[in-house]
């Protein structure tokens, strides 16, 4: 009888750490503003993912399509809402952000509540070709952690390319670092906007489209996750993409090993990280005095 290896499950569980932080850098990076409605991103993407599984529960196809259905949601209802709110809150002052996607955070929580209920939903791993696990060294691991590295890795791939291989993404990366001075260099710093958080947005619903078989979902999701989220960015700095990779897989294996040696430390083994970072680098492991986007 095999194990549940730490390692492979602490690195999907860090992979998908790592969308979560990365579409938060992002926008605060490009936009300068902290999105507190981003674990709503999140959570919808979950509960998207859990509807399409109740059309279609197992084999590749479950998995693929639930991801396509949560990032296009996800997406959509990012445009909207960047249309509708973000928009008034560009230029305010940091607080008043914060209140205005806090706001728009319970909203979604709300209405999540009314859509799927308030009693909590699970789903199993899906089966894919009749497998759940599979055994290497006499370790049984689910071979779902390896969809979710495997899609967490490509996710990152194409934002690195879109980040540093486009003109979409220098245009981004000339607006993090000012953003005055790429408005009179001609760039539409307002459509940069709305594509960065667009790519947040994705980049949320992915992460909680992968998250779903080992989570349990319930409206008070996204509250959860975006306090890990912030977490992350203290940990690897405010606008670093590549801070972001590195504090959710630093963060998913450790928790992994904390819940199988230390498990009445495992609930509180982010906090600890994020202290400890703090004390050394109080702007995070990649931050920076001017921070700017970095991969």
């Amino acid at each position: 009888m095999g194990y549940l290896s730490p390692i492979p499950i602490g690195i999907a569980d860090g992979m998908v750490y790592v969308l979560i932080a990365s579409g938060l850098a992002l926008t605060f990076g490009t936009m300068r503003l902290a999105n507190m409605a981003h674990g709503g991103f999140f959570m919808i993407g979950a509960y998207l993912l859990y509807t399409f599984s109740r059309v279609w529960p197992s084999g590749l196809f479950a998995v693929i399509g639930g991801m396509i259905l949560a990032i296009g949601g996800t997406t959509i209802l990012g445009l909207v809402a960047e249309r509708v709110i973000y928009r008034r809150l560009y230029g305010r002052p940091q607080l008043s952000a914060m209140l205005g996607t806090f706001a728009l955070m319970l909203a979604i929580q709300g209405g999540v509540g009314e859509i799927w209920g308030i009693n909590p939903l699970s789903v199993n791993y899906p089966a894919i070709d009749n497998l759940r696990f599979v055994s290497l060294g006499g370790a049984n691991i689910p071979i779902y952690s390896f969809v979710i590295i495997g899609a967490g890795l490509l996710a990152m791939v194409i934002l690195g390319i879109v980040l540093y291989k486009s003109r979409l993404g220098l245009y981004t990366r000339a607006i993090a670092m000012d953003r005055h001075m790429a408005s009179l260099l001609g760039i539409r710093t307002r459509t940069v906007f709305v594509v960065s958080f667009a790519i947040g947005c994705a980049l949320a619903g992915l992460a909680g489209a992968l998250a779903v078989p080992q989570i349990q979902l319930d409206p008070t999701l996204g509250a959860d996750y975006i306090i890990l989220g912030f977490s992350l960015l203290l940990i690897g700095g405010l606008t670093s993409i590549r801070g972001a990779l590195l504090a959710g897989l630093l963060i998913g294996i450790v928790e992994a090993y904390a819940a199988t040696d230390f498990p009445y430390l495992a609930g509180y083994a982010i906090y600890i990280v994020t202290i400890a970072v703090l004390l050394v680098r109080p702007r995070g492991i990649f931050g920076a005095a001017h921070e700017e986007i970095e991969i």
